[in-house]
């Protein structure tokens, strides 16, 4: 096993390329911080993105992510009528 570190993608690849024997290759990504390690939500309403904290509303087992009090309001609803 050979743990490779490099500063960029591009000298990752270089690096990797160099490396002799080799039956195969696995990539870990270490984050640079907590905050790039966030995965992109988007509103279970509108689909919008979720900038800052989500506002979340649990129902039975399953964790709905809101942008807004509105979104959270209408997908109360939503969910209510079916």
């Amino acid at each position: 096993m050979v743990i490779v570190k490099a500063p960029d993608f591009n000298n990752l690849i270089k690096l990797i390329n160099d490396i002799k024997d080799k039956e195969s290759v696995y990539v870990a990504l270490e984050p640079a911080s907590t905050v790039a390690a966030l995965p992109r939500l988007v509103c279970d309403y509108c689909g919008g993105p979720i900038n800052g904290s989500p506002i979340t509303y649990k129902r039975g087992r399953r964790v709905y992510y809101v942008c807004c009090r509105t979104c959270l309001r209408e997908l109360k609803r939503k969910l209510h009528a079916v």
